[in-house]
């Protein structure tokens, strides 16, 4: 029964009646739920701004990855000056999957990456900055270091480690 306006007791129509309850049990069926799962909601906003080694380890490895072309930076040439002025195009540490190449970490920076194909992959320009970069360095290009050390792999085949450091250099001789 409900009362309307003219003061008189009338019968609510059954169809709207049992509309009502229904959106009533399930507004108390979601405020349940929100109820329960709320403590279990976290205010994090980047992929490692909850990051907590004790709680969740990290899946995959991290690598420090360098991309140096400071050679023609120092040179002045100025194909390599319009792109940057300090000459590291990226410098930061990684994480990425297990099992990743010197090829793949460099694609992961961002930096647009140019190759060669072949059984060793060859990358002729990282950043907008090309092999040969002027007449004056017919033989100059990208070349790149783990821990220090030019692997005798190419690119694409060696396998990075955790904790391992990648140096893209550029040389301007290729001077090992």
């Amino acid at each position: 029964m409900i009362m309307k306006n003219d003061g008189a007791l009338h019968e609510e129509r059954k169809p709207f009646a049992e509309a009502r309850r229904k959106a009533v049990a399930l507004a108390l069926v979601v405020l349940i739920l929100l109820v329960a799962v709320a403590p279990t909601l976290s205010a994090c906003s980047g992929p490692f701004s909850c990051y907590d080694p004790q709680i969740s380890p990290p899946v995959g490895m991290f690598v420090k990855v360098t991309v140096d072309c400071t050679a023609p930076v120092n040179a002045r040439i100025p194909e390599a000056l319009a792109i940057t002025q300090t000459g590291i195009l990226f410098d930061d540490v990684l994480l990425m999957p297990d099992g990743y190449s010197p090829l793949l970490a460099l694609q992961q920076t961002g930096l647009v990456v140019s190759t060669a194909p072949g059984p060793f992959i060859y990358v002729n320009a990282i950043g907008g900055i090309p092999e040969g970069i002027t007449s004056a360095y017919p033989t100059s290009g990208w070349m790149f270091y783990v821990n220090g050390e030019m692997p005798m792999e190419g690119c694409n085949t060696y396998m990075l480690q955790d904790g391992d450091e990648l140096l893209w250099v550029y040389s301007l001789t290729f001077d090992f």
